[in-house]
């Protein structure tokens, strides 16, 4: 049995046809092809990722006016070489986008952070793990043993308060504060998220490391990283996070 030779004529013309699939207003279409059907094509190509980037990030969308957002989809088909051809891997790409290429001086100072805090749902709610597979001691006392924290639970920083941002609520600098949000899925596999003081979320971090720590060793090492005076108080208080 031979092995097909690939045509490189016919390579050549896919290669003219998707650069002008992705940047018609530059790029000639091949001249081969005839133009109403190309048209359709071409004007599917950014319908779809608009709407399907508007589907995944709705409140970048919201809080941006709608011929911008548009146009910041037709910058992403530009500029952007995606390195998956996975559907579900493309909202990555387009945070890539905002953090490496987007450069729009009057772009909000929140949208990347934005952007990244709405991504944080796919990536808990596509994360595989099975929570009803963790060996939990639900009896157990969690300031003597190790905890068991969420295996899904992501622990991010923001300069912004991006769980407050929406049409109404669009700061132009961050506050002197950062945000720490964790983000979860439950056993009912349903997604949600807690902002954090800075001092739960040194705990939640000490306890997502690799490190194994009690409960107790988990709030004393934070004590001890803030200078408290009072060490044996922020242990009690802190009993407070593991109910949560």
């Amino acid at each position: 049995m031979q092995r097909r030779v690939a045509d490189p004529v016919f390579f050549s013309l896919q290669r003219e046809f998707t650069r002008h699939l992705r940047d018609p207003g530059n790029v000639p279409a091949p001249a081969s092809l005839d133009p109403d059907g190309l048209a359709i094509y071409t004007n599917a190509v950014i319908a779809n990722m608009e709407v399907f980037m508007g589907d995944n990030y709705p409140r970048v969308k919201a809080v941006m006016a709608a011929e911008v957002f548009s146009a910041m989809v037709r910058d992403y088909t530009i500029r952007h070489e995606s390195k998956t051809p996975l559907f579900v891997e493309l909202p990555g790409e387009f945070l890539y986008y905002l953090e490496h290429l987007r450069d729009e001086p009057d772009d909000p100072p929140f949208l990347y952070e934005l952007a990244h805090f709405e991504l944080l749902e796919n990536l808990v709610s596509s994360d595989e793990r099975r929570l009803d597979e963790v060996p939990v001691n639900t009896g157990g006392d969690v300031m003597s043993a190790v905890p068991i924290l969420n295996p899904t639970a992501r622990l991010v920083r923001y300069a912004f308060a991006v769980h407050l941002i929406d049409v109404d609520n669009q700061p132009v600098e961050a506050p002197p504060e950062p945000t720490f949000i964790v983000a979860f899925r439950d056993r009912a596999n349903h997604y949600g998220f807690m902002d954090l003081n800075a001092a739960t979320a040194r705990t939640v971090e000490l306890l997502l490391s690799d490190e194994p720590l009690t409960g107790e060793q988990a709030l004393r090492a934070v004590a001890v990283e803030l200078n408290h005076p009072d060490i044996a108080a922020v242990i009690t208080g802190g009993q407070s996070i593991f109910s949560r």
